[in-house]
């Protein structure tokens, strides 16, 4: 059985596909160095040091980060602190985590970003 332009559509078919694999092999060549170039940059982010000054509050309870001198609210003398990617300080008692559950809270969304109500707070 004879086909007229069979072989010429063949051909056209696997010059068509070679032609698609390499556009996906271009593009994911493209897509690993761009995955590449985001990861270095965020761990280069993870990396930085984060200021804390004196006028930082806590974005829970709006009392500030460091004490010059003790405070009469003894609850967050000695309080440690997370700041989140987002840059927002908490206090962690004020995230209503037990102390067994604080690497899960450091790993958490921040309060201010994802709303308060996660936490407890209104």
């Amino acid at each position: 059985m004879n086909i007229p332009g069979l072989r010429n559509l063949l051909v056209k078919i696997l010059r068509d596909y070679e032609l698609l694999v390499q556009m996906q092999r271009g593009s994911l060549q493209v897509t690993e160095a761009d995955s590449n170039q985001l990861f270095a940059k965020y761990l280069s982010n993870c990396k930085r040091s984060i200021f804390i000054d004196l006028d930082q509050y806590c974005v829970v309870c709006r009392i500030a980060l460091l004490q010059r001198e003790k405070s009469t609210d003894c609850r967050h003398t000695t309080c440690d602190i997370i700041v989140y990617g987002c840059g927002h300080p908490v206090h962690t008692r004020c995230l209503h985590i037990p102390r067994s559950d604080k690497r899960t809270t450091t790993e958490s969304r921040c309060p201010l970003c994802f709303g308060l109500h996660l936490y407890g707070k209104r």
